[in-house]
């Protein structure tokens, strides 16, 4: 046997000798056998170079390695006295001895690939950095292009990017550089059932990734939106709720858990969690991010802004959310608010959590994700009786933005609250009727006969300019 070999063939052979051995536990020993017991052997080895040996003429070599870098394989032998110069886009097998300690496989076993095409497919953003990268810029530049899409936007694209990645390298093509047509095969997610929203997320993904295509981003090219005109035309997207539930049913519930001075703090926090996202209509995401330094109490609000820009804010500077205050203070948001930064004013002295509003109630007292604030929106929601298999922890954000809604709060003031861009988008996703309490209240309404039903109508609205007088958000119409 020879002592180091590159062949696949030999490599299997002696493979299923090492098993041979090995079953029957026997043990291969490495022998010199003299030429004259190896004859068929030894006249190979003698015999003159055929056309699989061969050495470029040096001057053509040279221009060769003028214009294309080359990689050295320091393999040789007596028939070719110089290196043999291989392209590095060949892949180079490792030379191995034919028997190895078995760690010593460890690192060509684990060795990283550096083929660019097969580690596209771990990351969107490495993909986005190493394509800066190979145009020249820099990696401060790089980062900035980057910092262009938020990490929540990244996170969304992620999955996306997976789908593209496989459905790409299963055909042999370069995710990076496909062609129009093979856009345009995002109607395989349609025939999956997909849903409108998840082809669109695949769309803008390869609109802020791929290069453009006959002028055009792939997002804004005729094609793409004729195609996404098409699957919306098929399959529309629809509202998660058909309905809602009452918030009026959580404050009461957490109204009656008593003054905010004798609650334990995590039924304090979550109090003030649910309190806030119903009286500004925030994400749960920017109730994470809520700054607390920006804090600020007035008589008769309480004031703060984000450490990020809001969802739909793309320039200007960062939003200041106002809350007003509730004469009834076992209810009011504001005092809420109040009892929880006193509450916590000790933690925050000991520990270095000043730069957020809300933080982990368990020692080490650490800021807290978006994750925990949906963890104690959820276990209000569930305490309060309202079905959470049903309702996440966005829904409060509907909820709020339907029961001012119907309490006659006009539409503008609910769009600028919810910070929502367009009145559709309200009126499609948001704008919902609430799910029935109590049977023996709607039929209670009959008992009491048409005028006195009538009447509670006309009292109604008598007091409803009353309302929106107190009401400077959808809260207070609670």
């Amino acid at each position: 046997m020879v002592e180091e070999q590159k062949s696949d063939e030999l490599t299997s052979v002696a493979k299923q000798l090492t098993e041979f051995c090995e079953e029957r536990r026997l043990t291969v020993v490495a022998v010199h056998l003299p030429g004259v017991m190896n004859i068929k052997v030894d006249r190979e080895s003698r015999a003159q170079s055929d056309a699989s040996d061969w050495l470029l003429n040096r001057s053509v070599f040279k221009i060769l390695t003028s214009i294309w870098p080359v990689k050295i394989d320091h393999f040789s032998y007596s028939g070719t006295p110089n290196c043999l110069h291989l392209f590095p886009g060949v892949h180079n097998r490792p030379a191995q001895s034919w028997f190895p300690v078995l760690l010593e496989l460890v690192p060509i076993i684990f060795r990283p690939s550096h083929d660019p095409v097969a580690s596209l497919s771990n990351s969107r953003v490495e993909a986005l950095r190493r394509n800066f990268r190979r145009k020249g810029f820099s990696e401060s530049v790089g980062n900035l292009l980057l910092a262009g899409n938020r990490d929540a936007t990244h996170s969304s694209y992620e999955s996306a990017w997976r789908n593209w990645v496989d459905w790409c390298l299963k055909r042999n093509k370069n995710p990076m550089s496909a062609s129009l047509k093979y856009v345009l095969e995002l109607t395989g997610l349609h025939r999956d059932r997909r849903s409108y929203s998840s082809i669109n997320i695949h769309r803008s993904m390869l609109s802020r990734t791929l290069p453009t295509v006959d002028g055009h981003k792939i997002g804004t090219h005729p094609l793409v939106k004729n195609l996404l005109s098409g699957c919306y035309n098929l399959n529309p997207p629809k509202p998660k709720y058909s309905y809602s539930w009452d918030p009026g049913v959580v404050i009461r519930f957490m109204s009656n858990l008593g003054r905010n001075e004798y609650i334990s703090l995590p039924s304090l926090t979550r109090k003030a969690t649910m309190f806030l996202a119903l009286a500004s209509c925030i994400r749960v995401s920017e109730l994470a991010a809520i700054d607390f330094q920006s804090l600020n109490f007035s008589e008769s609000c309480a004031k703060f802004s984000l450490l990020k820009p809001r969802k739909a804010q793309h320039s200007r500077p960062l939003q200041t959310i106002s809350i007003s205050s509730l004469t009834e203070t076992v209810c009011c948001p504001v005092n809420t608010l109040r009892a929880y930064v006193e509450r916590t004013a000790s933690l925050r002295k000991n520990s270095n959590i000043n730069q957020f509003l809300f933080f982990s109630v368990i020692a080490p007292h650490g800021g807290v994700t978006a994750n925990t604030i949906i963890r104690w929106i959820l276990t209000s929601l569930k305490e309060s009786g309202v079905d959470t298999s049903v309702f996440n922890a966005h829904s409060t954000r509907g909820a709020a933005a339907a029961k001012a809604s119907a309490s006659g709060i006009p539409v503008d003031e609910i769009l600028k609250v919810g910070h929502w861009r367009t009145e559709s988008t309200f009126s499609t996703f948001y704008k919902i009727t609430f799910a029935p309490l109590l049977v023996p209240e709607i039929f209670q309404q009959k008992r009491q006969g048409r005028s006195s039903y009538f009447r509670n109508i006309i009292e109604n609205y008598q007091t409803g300019s009353e309302q929106l007088s107190r009401v400077k958000n959808g809260l207070q119409a609670f």
